[in-house]
């Protein structure tokens, strides 16, 4: 809570109103995409393994591909949507998002994308937060 009062204290003169996700773009859940669909070259493709693996704040470029016929029954980010990670075995890696700043690009089913009108690497960048990821291990880990 001490952090939430000194963000508060420092944006005292400033409007600022805590939103839902889905509030401020659109998710789109990744579907289809699986280890095994990745080849060596063809469309580019974002294995959610990759983004906690590989990638940091933002990128333009796959590390994957797929075969150009599996990748038009996809789903496909384009520049500026945040893909982010819905599930990983530790509390650390879930939710990991990463600034995707290329071209279309597949993604796994075990991630989403936010398609929105903010700036992308702001919003990556946020999920990285000692803020976010605080607040995201107390939710994660409360008793249902």
């Amino acid at each position: 809570m001490k952090k939430f009062k000194s963000l508060k204290k420092l944006l005292k003169n400033t409007y600022f109103k805590w939103v839902k996700l889905a509030e401020i773009g659109t998710i789109i859940p990744g579907k289809g995409l699986v280890k095994k669909d990745l080849v060596s070259n063809g469309f580019p493709a974002i294995h959610y393994g990759q983004i906690y693996k590989y990638y940091r704040f933002s990128t333009n470029k796959a590390l994957s591909y797929v075969a150009n016929d599996t990748a038009e029954k996809l789903i496909k980010a384009k520049e500026n949507d945040l893909l982010i990670v819905t599930t990983s075995e530790n509390v650390k890696d879930i939710l990991k998002a990463v600034a995707w700043l290329g071209n279309k690009v597949v993604i796994s089913s075990d991630m989403v994308i936010l398609r929105h009108n903010m700036n992308v690497k702001y919003l990556s960048y946020f999920f990285q937060t000692t803020l976010f990821q605080t607040k995201k291990k107390v939710l994660l880990e409360a008793p249902r």
